[in-house]
């Protein structure tokens, strides 16, 4: 359904007349609710919620801070580049009011920050916005634990974008080995899946097709596990959704489409 559908008020007598044209039972139909959908949904609730915030003159804390987090990503997603790096600003320069020192609710809007500024290519920026994202990472949670890893995966992706291709596979290649230590404990197989698409895409730069396909192959339990539960029908998980299939199918397709399919991904 396109958001339009969604929000058409002639959506149930519509289904009801597809149901009896088709005689299909009902029990066997699925409507499937797209993206964009969920994403103009989060935003809308979000601007509310930070208009009713500051309206009623509420407490800048970091709930609200995160809310311009949340408000930012849903923006980047959306395609609304011009809107988002003021949401992030204002969120990070609060966080750093509330709590000195390293916090790991500041670095995840700093990753945020960062994979915005890759996407328009402000490299400088992103680097700086995650060596501060990784330095508190480091003291608060160590080397050995996933938010650390997704962190250093972003680092990987800047690396990638800069051309560091070795830079990039050392990163990536850390990170990936804490994701796969901890991620399905931790509820970060997500994170997993994005790991092992990047790291396909590293050595691909770096011209190891075997590598990628391998890559490709071991998170291939991860992306089948992901598409079944239920983390990715949620709004916040549904950009995952084509990197799981591509894992899964590629897994199963002929070497050298396995090899083509990721460049354009």
């Amino acid at each position: 359904l396109s958001p339009v559908q969604f929000r058409s008020p002639n959506l149930v007598q519509t289904v009801f007349t597809a149901l009896a044209v088709s005689h299909l039972e009902p029990g066997r139909l699925e409507l499937e609710i797209t993206e964009t959908t969920l994403l103009q949904d989060s935003e809308a609730i979000l601007e509310e919620a930070i208009a009713r915030w500051r309206r009623l003159e509420l407490p800048m804390n970091e709930q609200y801070a995160r809310s311009l987090f949340h408000l930012a990503v849903s923006k980047h997603r959306l395609g609304k580049l011009a809107e988002v790096e003021a949401l992030f600003r204002e969120g990070i320069a609060l966080m750093h009011r509330i709590q000195e020192g390293p916090f790991h609710r500041l670095s995840q809007g700093l990753v945020g920050y960062a994979l915005f500024l890759i996407e328009i290519n402000r490299f400088d920026d992103a680097k700086a916005a995650l060596d501060e994202a990784l330095a508190s990472d480091l003291k608060t949670y160590g080397p050995d634990h996933v938010r650390t890893a997704a962190t250093l995966d972003a680092l990987a992706a800047l690396q990638l974008a800069t051309q560091d291709f070795a830079g990039a596979a050392k990163s990536s290649r850390t990170a990936l080995e804490v994701l796969e230590r901890h991620a399905k404990d931790s509820g970060y197989e997500p994170e997993l899946i994005l790991a092992r698409v990047q790291m396909a895409r590293i050595a691909l730069a770096l011209g190891r097709e075997d590598e990628a396909r391998e890559s490709l192959r071991a998170g291939r339990p991860a992306a089948a596990r992901a598409l079944a539960g239920a983390a990715l029908e949620g709004g916040e998980n549904t950009e995952l959704r084509p990197f799981a299939r591509l894992v899964v199918a590629r897994a199963s397709e002929s070497e050298g489409d396995r090899a083509d399919a990721l460049v354009h991904y």
